[in-house]
């Protein structure tokens, strides 16, 4: 019986399905989608209603060969097999056409179906769509990365993302004995803003005293503005605060901390106690899974190289083009 397939076809497709089809799917498949929700919504109801045919139905056929005949070949295959294959392979396509045909089955089977299916809900509890967990979720955009047209790097960067909220700041910080500091107490020169530039970074943590007494940070960019025909103390240049992150934070929190433009940058510490510096790109890193690499990184060692122009050499060069 048609039933039988429309009701497993139906069930096939949960509340979460249908949304999903209702919100991406073409015109179609939208219009059958909104169709079959109201009725999957109460699943009891055509679990009922699919029982409760075949019994109805079986008053007709009760005596004789018939009964024999068309109860184990044409209700078994034409009335179940067959309906059941093919409904659930192609369940939105067909329950979008006859839906008409399950709300008339539940309206003529109501007195029944109706207190039956409230029953079951109150015993078992209302039936929702399906909802992943976030390791399951990871997992199924795994397994369906090599059926769908999803590239390795797109499924690395949505389990990246999903892994982003349990994963901690100690686990990808550079420790404070690797970082790359001014002294607050040193004299800033020319030589030494060619220095940092060279390194490629953008801001440079500035500690007094020990290097576990980070004050803040010096934004390169600034120090290109100086004139710097003198030497000046670093303690007199603008330095920016710098936020503190504790070791057991999420890098989720702490992405949307520098997404509100406060800084880059963040003090990873445990006690009050600092232990390194993390970035936003270390953070980005994390979530795609691959090292972002650039102009500076290019050079061995982060060094700058021997042959490597300096500020003023590329400004020389750029007057002689001028000239000429």
């Amino acid at each position: 019986m048609l039933m039988t397939g429309l009701t497993i076809g139906l069930m096939s497709l949960d509340e979460t399905t249908l949304q999903v089809i209702r919100n991406t799917g073409d015109e179609k498949q939208r219009r059958y989608a909104e169709r079959i929700a109201p009725i999957r919504k109460d699943g009891y109801m055509l679990l009922i209603i699919n029982e409760t045919i075949p019994i109805v139905a079986e008053g007709f056929f009760s005596t004789g060969w018939a009964a024999v005949m068309l109860s184990t070949v044409l209700l078994l295959i034409f009335g179940e097999i067959l309906p059941q294959a093919i409904c659930t392979k192609y369940g939105l396509l067909i329950g979008g056409h006859f839906i008409w045909l399950v709300r008339l089955s539940i309206m003529l089977l109501y007195p029944v179906a109706y207190p039956t299916a409230r029953f079951l809900e109150w015993m078992l509890g209302r039936a929702h769509g399906v909802v992943y967990k976030r390791a399951e979720l990871k997992e199924l955009v795994s397994i369906m990365g090599g059926r769908i047209e999803l590239a390795p790097d797109e499924v690395k960067i949505i389990r990246g993302v999903l892994e982003l909220r349990d994963k901690h700041p100690a686990l990808i910080m550079t420790p404070l004995d690797q970082v790359y500091m001014l002294d607050a107490e040193s004299v800033l020169d020319r030589k030494w803003v060619e220095e940092i530039v060279g390194r490629g970074y953008s801001r440079v943590p500035v500690y007094l005293g020990a290097r576990d007494n980070i004050i803040g940070v010096v934004l390169v960019k600034r120090l290109l503005a100086l004139n710097l025909s003198d030497p000046i103390p670093i303690s007199q240049l603008p330095i920016s605060p710098v936020p503190h992150v504790a070791t057991e934070m999420s890098l989720f929190s702490i992405l949307n901390d520098f997404q509100q433009g406060r800084s880059h940058l963040a003090i990873v510490t445990l006690d009050k106690k600092q232990l390194g510096i993390l970035t936003m790109e270390d953070i980005i890193e994390e979530m795609i899974q691959e090292e972002i690499v650039d102009e500076s990184d290019l050079q061995s060692g982060w060094q700058l190289g021997p042959t490597s122009p300096t500020i003023v050499d590329l400004l020389a060069a750029s007057r002689r083009r001028a000239i000429t």
